[in-house]
């Protein structure tokens, strides 16, 4: 006998599968388990699957966007403790000027921010691929906030990051 199920609740890190920082990501699993019956009671599970690895590319995608919207939007760059390694590398734009270290990044991210206070940073999508989700790449925006008139980005990009252990160690980053 099969029976299929769904395992649900919120990523909030700690042990377990999943080597990420807390996330709040809503998870819901799918499940297939095969069992051997024998006079109508269940005797032995045969197997189980999960389909783990989609929802540590959910996951994924999420550390990066928080790091981005927090870190890079909201200047929370305690963010950074969490979702970055320490011996992150950022490669800017295509050249060779890269931003190594995750206190070298803060100052970067600092410093970048004070040319727009009241600039508006977000995510625009974020897809994380290889078997585990090492692997995220997003498109971003940046502009002024205003309530009166529809969004209108100054500038906008796409990124790679490479994750590592649950967190981010390197990453390219690109204005368009």
């Amino acid at each position: 006998m099969v029976v299929r199920s769904r395992m649900q609740g919120t990523h909030t890190g700690g042990p377990g599968f999943f080597k990420f920082p807390p996330t709040g990501v809503r998870m819901d699993i799918p499940a297939a388990t095969a069992f051997r019956a024998s006079d109508g009671l269940l005797v032995e599970e045969l197997w189980s699957e999960y389909n783990l690895q989609s929802v540590e590319r959910q996951i994924a995608s999420a550390v990066v966007t928080d790091y981005l919207e927090k870190g890079w939007g909201a200047g929370q760059l305690q963010t950074l403790k969490t979702h970055v390694a320490s011996g992150h590398v950022l490669h800017l734009n295509g050249r060779s000027n890269a931003v190594e270290g995750r206190r070298r990044l803060g100052v970067y991210i600092s410093e970048t921010r004070t040319r727009w206070d009241e600039g508006v940073f977000r995510v625009d999508e974020a897809i994380a691929g290889g078997e585990w989700g090492e692997r995220v790449a997003y498109r971003w925006s940046a502009g002024e906030a205003s309530e009166a008139s529809a969004w209108s980005p100054a500038v906008s990009g796409f990124g790679f990051a490479r994750l590592q252990n649950g967190v981010i160690a390197e990453e390219w980053l690109q204005m368009t």
